[in-house]
């Protein structure tokens, strides 16, 4: 019964941690297309032009609209 408890905690911790890490990647990823959408301004360039002009953050935009795993970023994207 021991055994039992301790490969059921074993199979928890592991959906955990994979669940984390996925989280930690869409994390990321939206993070980058916001940067590539901001960057002018984090950089001190001028104001955001919309939408973006530059080649890197369209194609950014583009794969996290297609990605349905970050519908909050896809429906900032759209406004």
């Amino acid at each position: 019964m021991q055994k039992d408890y301790e490969e059921l905690a074993a199979t928890v911790m592991n959906v955990v941690d994979l669940v984390v890490h996925k989280t930690n990647e869409r994390i990321e990823s939206a993070t980058d297309v916001l940067k590539g959408v901001l960057k002018h301004v984090i950089n001190d360039e001028g104001e955001i032009s919309w939408p973006p002009q530059d080649p890197q953050a369209l194609k950014s935009m583009e794969m996290a609209k297609e990605d349905g795993d970050k519908p909050g970023l896809e429906a900032m994207l759209q406004k």
